[in-house]
């Protein structure tokens, strides 16, 4: 599992790829302790990889802890989580990003549509 240096690390490595420009930054000055409770999730959820991956990408999309970055960095860990599980994306990259731009924050259902398309997109490396 990561840490939240690792996420941070992530963060600043995505800024630069789309988004609004010179607008780094955090949302909340207790980020360190924002972090540590998505990534505890990791850990705490119910069900298999794809269910607590998905569920970190939703709380960092949906909590915003950054100021921009946030999609694109939640893309990132998920991949690196996956990757550490043994998974490979068999999707092109931008079929992955075609997929995280079209979140609108509707909710819940938008969790569950990434998490199936994560389904079907990574595979056990062989």
């Amino acid at each position: 599992m990561t840490n939240v240096d690792e996420v941070i690390v992530i963060w600043d490595g995505v800024q630069g790829y789309g988004g609004r420009h010179n607008l780094t930054g955090v949302r909340s000055k207790d980020i360190r302790s924002q972090l540590e409770g998505i990534i505890s999730q990791w850990n705490q959820s119910e069900g298999d990889v794809f269910d607590r991956a998905g569920e970190i990408w939703f709380r960092i999309v949906d909590e915003q802890p950054f100021i921009d970055c946030n999609k694109r960095t939640a893309t990132a860990l998920v991949d690196r989580l996956l990757v550490s599980e043994g998974y490979k994306l068999v999707a092109t990259m931008e079929e992955m990003a075609a997929v995280v731009n079209s979140y609108t924050g509707t909710g819940r259902g938008e969790k569950e549509r990434w998490v199936k398309w994560l389904r079907r997109n990574y595979a056990m490396r062989r």
